[in-house]
């Protein structure tokens, strides 16, 4: 007969709570030491869909931004994008495919300079705004200013953009830009989502 086999003791089960750390919200891929901490929207604004449903808030915002920038003459907004792509050029995060969508822009503009017919690309008749309005505000954060923040997120939302240079895909990725570094802003002003009240850092799970 084959021998008892001894008893295996178990260790008793833990109960304690096991802390996992809450992962960030997806991002676009830009790098988190671009980011400025502090900022109103928060990494989570880099996400395409972040801005579903809130562009009209958001626009108001910035609207005597734009409306100034929709009147600076044609030549004085290709000088300022020749000045933007010598800044852009060489940085680390500029991609072959982020420097013809910067093209695609530079070439619309010089082709119908404010124009709102179809053939007009860097129009987007949906949220009635220029693509270049909004490239040359960025200009002035980026060469003006000395950005390197806005330099490094443009940099990377020029090349997403490959993957849609309709109007749309433009004047939203440049908004993008432009209203997630702003730090003058409250979530009054930019429809968040705020997290329940109760929610921690941390989740916590038992295993058993």
């Amino acid at each position: 007969m084959r021998p008892a086999r001894p008893p295996v003791h178990l260790p008793p089960a833990n109960t304690q709570p096991v802390a996992v750390p809450r992962l960030p919200p997806v991002t676009s891929g830009i790098p988190v030491n671009h980011l400025t901490e502090g900022r109103v929207l928060g990494a989570g604004a880099l996400n395409t869909h972040f801005f579903d449903g809130k562009m009209g808030a958001m626009l108001k915002v910035i609207q005597p931004e734009i409306a100034r920038a929709h009147n600076i003459p044609q030549k004085e907004k290709l000088q300022a994008f020749d000045k933007l792509l010598a800044v852009l050029r060489p940085h680390a995060l500029m991609t072959p495919a982020a420097l013809r969508c910067f093209d695609a822009v530079y070439r619309d503009t010089v082709s119908h300079p404010g124009q709102t017919h179809a053939a007009n690309q860097n129009y987007d008749p949906v949220n009635k705004l220029h693509a270049e309005d909004l490239l040359y505000l960025l200009y002035e954060k980026v060469v003006e200013e000395s950005s390197e923040e806005h330099a490094a997120l443009l940099a990377v939302q020029l090349e997403e953009m490959a993957t849609g240079l309709c109007p749309q895909g433009r004047t939203t990725r440049f908004l993008q830009v432009l209203i997630m570094l702003r730090d003058d802003l409250t979530p009054t002003s930019k429809p968040l989502d705020p997290a329940p009240e109760d929610e921690s850092d941390e989740i916590t799970i038992l295993d058993v």
